[in-house]
């Protein structure tokens, strides 16, 4: 009995520990983003249109090892996008018009997993979910619009996978590839469909030491 008791102690201490060693870090963070935004347009007709451009944002989380190797994190990001697509061309009720898009600025909050294999090298994967403002420019908008340019707050998931490197005492250098797969959403009686992939290299400082 006694040896059960105590094997449900350190069964039960390991979490609480992890949550002890929990320490904050920050960071900035580049990527190239290429991506497909797959719009039906109010006639029925499907266009699709290929995004691309830079992002730059900034990080902030929050990690522990939980047990020897394994490494847990939630973080949260911001960033300004320059992605947009070229001009196609769609039907607007029964007029010929043109269309384009472009993200603007997002976040994304996330779930970091990774394994450490060594003090100076990790391998990480990211599950999350986000929200991105895209707007849509129509050469030819509805006439109860109020403009040209419509701008929606798109949600999404994100998934992604990465590498992160040791520089020195607290600085780390991580290289990462994401996914990120939005819902539907409506413009200007259109519906559209963006799926983004982003290449990121990004600066982290931790204030723990990882």
């Amino acid at each position: 009995m006694t040896r059960k008791i105590a094997a449900l102690l350190v069964f039960l201490a390991w979490p609480l520990q992890a949550l002890a060693d929990m320490h904050p870090y920050m960071g900035l963070d580049v990527a190239a983003s290429s991506g497909h935004i797959s719009m039906t347009d109010v006639s029925g007709k499907r266009t699709g249109f290929g995004t691309s451009g830079m992002l730059g944002g900034a990080f902030i989380g929050v990690g522990s090892l939980i047990v020897p190797h394994f490494w847990l994190a939630g973080e949260v990001m911001g960033d300004f996008s320059s992605s947009r697509s070229g001009t196609k061309n769609i039907r607007a009720a029964g007029h010929a018009s043109t269309g384009r898009f472009r993200a603007r600025y997002g976040y994304t909050v996330s779930l970091i997993p990774g394994y450490r294999f060594s003090e100076l090298f990790m391998l990480y994967a990211r599950f999350g979910i986000g929200q991105t403002r895209f707007a849509y420019t129509q050469s030819v908008p509805p006439a109860t619009a109020s403009g040209s340019t419509d701008s929606n707050p798109v949600g999404g998931a994100v998934f992604g996978v990465g590498v992160q490197f040791r520089l020195g005492p607290a600085f780390h250098l991580r290289g990462e590839y994401d996914r990120e797969v939005y819902r539907h959403f409506t413009t200007f009686g259109n519906r559209a469909m963006p799926v983004e992939n982003q290449f990121h290299l990004g600066l982290l400082y931790d204030f723990g030491g990882i």
